[in-house]
C-alpha cells in the first residue's frame, strides 16, 4: 500500500476508535446517572422518619392497656 493509503487506513481506524469510545463513554455515564438515581431512591426509603427519632413523653404517649386484652385478667 501506498503511503496515503495507510494515511487514510490510520485516519479510518482512529475515527472508529473515537466513535467507539464516545459511545461507551456515553453508555458508561447514563448507566452511572441511573444506577446513581437506584441508590438515592433506595437511600430515601431507608431513612428513617424524624418523627421516630424524637423520645416520646410518657404523659403524652397514647394511653394503651394491654392487659386489659389478657384473658386471666378479665
Amino acid at each position: 500500500m501506498t503511503l496515503s493509503a495507510h494515511k487514510v487506513l490510520f485516519s479510518v481506524i482512529t475515527l472508529a476508535a473515537l466513535l467507539g469510545f464516545g459511545w461507551v463513554l456515553i453508555v458508561y455515564v447514563l448507566s452511572f446517572r441511573a444506577a446513581q438515581w437506584v441508590v438515592d431512591r433506595i437511600e430515601d426509603g431507608m431513612v428513617p422518619r424524624r418523627l421516630a427519632l424524637r423520645p416520646v413523653h410518657p404523659a403524652r404517649a397514647p394511653y394503651r392497656p394491654s392487659y386489659y386484652r389478657d384473658v386471666y385478667m378479665r
